[in-house]
């Protein structure tokens, strides 16, 4: 992987559902060669340093998340599968709940929705972007579920 890119999403931009970052830089990954980009961005929330809950656990972050898969699913595609960018982007439009805390370890309960697939192909393959995503993303989404 040549290129890396990292998505700081403002508080702001979480707030108003402004997917514009991440829309532009999609829009030059596709216009070039779009399966080089694969697993090359990572997506940070910025100003929530303080905020004790996780990532998932904040609402607004849940309904940028479902706002940003919505219009491009194609995302998790490209999103890095070793940080925990890909996860969270999947446990915010999941149903999660915590088991336990114990010290620095917590245990989740995490149903995905059960039209993830069905959303994701319908979703990749009535759009112009490359067909190919479309086995690779949901096999990553299997690969999630099993764990």
């Amino acid at each position: 992987m040549n290129n890396f890119i990292i998505f700081n999403i403002s508080k702001k931009e979480i707030l108003t559902k402004d997917i514009s970052q991440i829309q532009s830089a999609l829009k030059n990954i596709l216009e070039r060669q779009p399966l080089d980009y694969f697993a090359s961005t990572h997506i940070i929330f910025d100003g929530y340093d303080n905020d004790n809950r996780e990532i998932f656990e904040i609402q607004e972050i849940r309904d940028w998340t479902l706002h940003l898969l919505n219009n491009h699913p194609e995302i998790l595609f490209y999103t890095n599968k070793e940080l925990s960018g890909f996860q969270n982007l999947l446990l915010c439009v999941s149903i999660v709940k915590k088991e336990f805390v114990l010290r620095d370890r917590m245990a989740l309960h995490v149903e995905l929705p059960d039209d993830i697939h069905s959303f994701l192909y319908e979703s990749i393959l009535t759009s112009n972007k490359p067909k190919q995503l479309t086995y690779i993303v949901c096999n990553e989404l299997d690969k999630f579920q099993a764990s």
